[in-house]
């Protein structure tokens, strides 16, 4: 999935607690510490250096597994307990990754294991990216029907 979509899904889960804009900034989380790395790499890969290091696709990695999201769920419901939703943010992001990413595939309980699952490509099949704004807009529809009442 695109960062667009993490943050409009984290939005998403920020509207239940009041808190949309810090939603959206934790639910694109693993994107914005891991992309601009990879872009500086891949820019400078076609100037000097000639492959992107190990260690990047090991930190990219590291943002993007369940692990590191349970944990950061568990640390936000120990700070207040509303806080946790916030946090599924970051594990819905890391969900949708672990089935959408083929060239730079999402190893989802990086480092307990580096698997990874079967899955489709959503940049070879935009269908997924509509199916999943879709659904965006659905939920908050709902979510703005149900705070009327």
């Amino acid at each position: 999935m695109t960062t667009l979509n993490h943050a409009l899904w984290g939005l998403t889960f920020g509207r239940v607690i009041g808190m949309p804009l810090q939603g959206a900034i934790v639910g694109s989380m693993p994107d914005i510490l891991s992309i601009p790395l990879l872009a500086y790499y891949h820019f400078q890969e076609k100037k000097k250096v000639r492959k992107i290091p190990p260690w990047l696709f090991k930190w990219y990695s590291l943002l993007h597994n369940w692990v590191l999201a349970g944990l950061l769920i568990l640390i936000l419901f120990l700070i207040n307990e509303k806080l946790w939703i916030l946090g599924l943010a970051y594990g819905w992001h890391v969900i949708e990754d672990a089935f959408v990413h083929t060239e730079h595939a999402t190893t989802f309980l990086y480092p307990l294991w580096k698997g990874k699952i079967q899955r489709y490509s959503a940049s070879d099949h935009k269908w997924i990216q509509v199916v999943d704004f879709f659904f965006i807009v659905v939920i908050n529809i709902l979510l703005s029907i149900q705070s009327r009442f």
